[in-house]
């Protein structure tokens, strides 16, 4: 017969082990949706880097994040806090969050709409970018009228119809941008891809989750939620104020085309977090649904931190050493002034799976609080770390204010540690040591054999992924091999 302990120790590894099952079920249809749309993107993105030039980048850039600090300025993040409520939300809850939702979008949208002449002369853009701002302003009002409908699927963990939905997305974007770019667009082709983009996701939320449009406003919906939308939204905020140093400070010392550079490198070193990016969808439900049950919690933290370090470590070992070849060769020489930002940018990610983890762990534990001042903190000291280093090494110094800022995460690491007990150094370690070898090794060769072109990057990313997944094993003691058998065991089951 079983004690009281042994009992919930019982219980909380069956609940760890059902939710891990549908994460994980979850995580494989994200999975599979990035494969298409990334592999689509990166298609686009190569095709967009050849047709366009680095100031076209940097004007969608500064636009983009104009019309993105409108909007966080008016939303709270109350949807979010319908994921993360414990109760199913009723008919009020969602009409009240969707009313409020969409004054929050046209508010700022009329704003951006008067101020545009403003933006356009402040930053020395031509006359037909007021309109190429204004319509962005009005395109970014479409997305929020499917938000019920995601944020019903989201708190159902049903990842399967999101996956189609961002699936859909990001292939209408990528295809819009394309054929307009090859139309001569110029940077309206970005505007018309994302506004193309937004009303297919519309029309498929409500496909699959439909939602009678309903409007009203209960207070004492607003009462009850509206300190955690703040400190959710906060978190958005913050960290949307970190990254849009790029657009407004670069952008008024250097111009749009350093911006762009700036904004490429972003995106080529960020490729290895791309699914570490998407499964954050899943553990803020995830980690939710288990908050009471420490056992279960402690389980799920540690598979999410083994499999996230694995991930985004691994792929930034093997994209690591192939940088000075890969960007030429890929995108084109006009992007090498690129090449030491993306080496800077690449290294800062190396802390970005166990980050993602633990922000979606505080939020899910009711404490978006803690994130929030670390993402001020964050903000705060970008802005003091990126000014002087940019003015003193040009655009590079948004590269070492990357790496500083990352090391700076361990405190933010450790403060979640006091809170759930779990063990950071385990997950992060071997892959860290397995990383910082098949650098090395590979980058070593390459300078040795002088090999560059697409024959020699294809050939060095199956010798990196090779490297880095057997020393993984070796340096762990051979738990990447059980790891790999529990995730099996759950997708037959």
């Amino acid at each position: 017969m079983m004690t009281s302990r042994e009992s919930c120790t019982s219980v909380g590894t069956t609940i760890a082990t059902e939710l891990k099952a549908r994460a994980f079920k979850g995580g494989a249809m994200l999975l599979g949706r990035q494969v298409v749309t990334k592999v689509v993107g990166l298609v686009a993105n190569i095709l967009l880097a050849r047709l366009l030039i680095p100031e076209q980048f940097g004007i969608y850039s500064i636009v983009s994040s104009a019309v993105a600090l409108f909007s966080l300025m008016g939303d709270v993040g109350l949807g979010a806090s319908l994921v993360q409520q414990h109760s199913e939300p009723t008919a009020d809850d969602e009409a009240t969050i969707f009313t409020v939702q969409q004054i929050c979008v046209a508010v700022p949208a009329a704003l951006i709409i008067l101020a545009a002449p403003l933006i356009a002369q402040y930053y020395k853009f031509s006359s037909d970018i007021v309109w190429l701002i204004r319509f962005i302003a009005l395109s970014g009002m479409v997305s929020s009228f499917g938000s019920i409908s995601r944020i019903r699927l989201e708190r159902g963990m049903l990842f399967g119809p999101l996956a189609i939905i961002e699936t859909a997305r990001s292939i209408v974007f990528q295809v819009v941008a394309v054929a307009m770019a090859f139309g001569g667009a110029g940077v309206w082709s970005f505007a018309v891809a994302s506004l193309s983009s937004q009303i297919i996701a519309v029309v498929l939320s409500e496909r699959f989750s439909p939602w009678k449009m309903s409007w009203k406003i209960k207070r004492h919906v607003l009462d009850k939620r509206i300190s955690f939308g703040l400190s959710y939204q906060g978190l958005n905020l913050f960290g949307f104020l970190k990254e849009c140093v790029n657009p407004i400070f670069i952008g008024t010392i250097y111009g749009a085309a350093s911006v762009g550079i700036i904004s490429f490198s972003v995106t080529t070193a960020a490729y290895p977090t791309i699914f570490a990016s998407v499964f954050h969808r899943l553990y803020f439900p995830a980690f939710s649904r288990c908050q009471h049950d420490r056992t279960a919690l402690k389980d799920l933290i540690q598979t999410v931190l083994w499999w996230n370090n694995m991930i985004v470590i691994g792929l930034t070992a093997i994209l690591f050493p192939l940088i000075p070849i890969l960007v030429p060769a890929v995108f084109g020489h006009k992007w090498d002034a690129a090449i030491p930002l993306v080496y800077m940018l690449a290294l800062s990610n190396l802390t970005l799976g166990t980050s993602i983890t633990l922000v979606a762990l505080a939020n899910a534990l009711g404490k978006p609080d803690i994130t929030l001042r670390y993402y001020a903190f964050w903000a705060v000291a970008n802005w003091l770390l990126i000014v002087p280093l940019v003015l003193w090494l040009g655009i590079n110094g948004y590269g070492v204010a990357q790496v500083i800022l990352a090391i700076t995460n361990v405190f933010f690491f450790r403060r979640m540690q006091e809170i759930a007990d779990f063990e950071l150094m385990e997950p992060l370690r071997p892959f860290v040591i397995a990383f910082a070898i098949n650098s090395a090794l590979v980058s070593g060769i390459l300078k040795v054999t002088g090999a560059h072109g697409i024959p020699a990057i294809a050939l060095f990313v199956i010798v990196g992924l090779f490297n880095f997944l057997t020393l993984s094993d070796l340096l762990s003691k051979g738990k990447l091999r059980l790891r790999a058998k529990e995730m099996i065991s759950l997708y037959r089951s």
